[in-house]
């Protein structure tokens, strides 16, 4: 059945709160063998990806960088005009401590095509950033705040362009 309408309800739970979950996964897309694109059969398949249908290489996973829980948000800013329509995804996350190895690893993603997992803070589900053909890319930054009360801290701003960023249904897999 193609893509049509449906009724959505408001569906809003008690406790409704934004922001990001305290990690993201990330993944060389080289490293990814299979990354569908929604289905177009309803709505609710439109905006998700089954997490059994992304699969990496053998000897890959994802890696986990962790982050601070207050700290992050998720956006889809529509992109383009009438007939050209698209997604620009961002997600900012927040480290706190910078360290040698957080700057070692902003100058490793620096540059990659990634695709890149990151949770609701909600929800707990992730939000897919990237695909194959289009992948995702990280803009690390550090800061050391201002004075002692400062944030002390490495920021990734992960960002793609397409579909608004969809949601991944069931378990994923997080490698060692």
């Amino acid at each position: 059945m193609p893509l049509e309408f449906e009724n959505v309800s408001r569906d809003v739970p008690m406790d409704n709160k934004g922001g990001t979950g305290n990690h993201f996964l990330i993944a060389l897309a080289s490293d990814i063998t299979a990354l569908p694109l929604p289905a177009d059969t309803d709505l609710t398949a439109a905006g998700s990806i089954p997490a059994a249908s992304i699969t990496l290489a053998a000897t890959k996973s994802w890696k986990r960088i962790e982050a601070t829980l207050d700290r992050g948000q998720i956006n889809s800013e529509p992109i383009g005009g009438r007939d050209s329509g698209s997604y620009r995804n961002t997600a900012t996350v927040h480290s706190a401590a910078n360290n040698a190895k957080k700057v070692g690893l902003a100058n490793y993603m620096n540059n990659k095509d990634v695709i890149v997992l990151v949770p609701e803070r909600n929800t707990g589900q992730y939000r897919v950033f990237g695909t194959l053909t289009d992948p995702a890319f990280v803009k690390p930054a550090s800061g050391t705040g201002d004075g002692a009360e400062g944030q002390n801290e490495a920021r990734f701003v992960i960002e793609s362009v397409g579909l608004m960023a969809p949601y991944v249904t069931g378990t994923v897999t997080v490698g060692p």
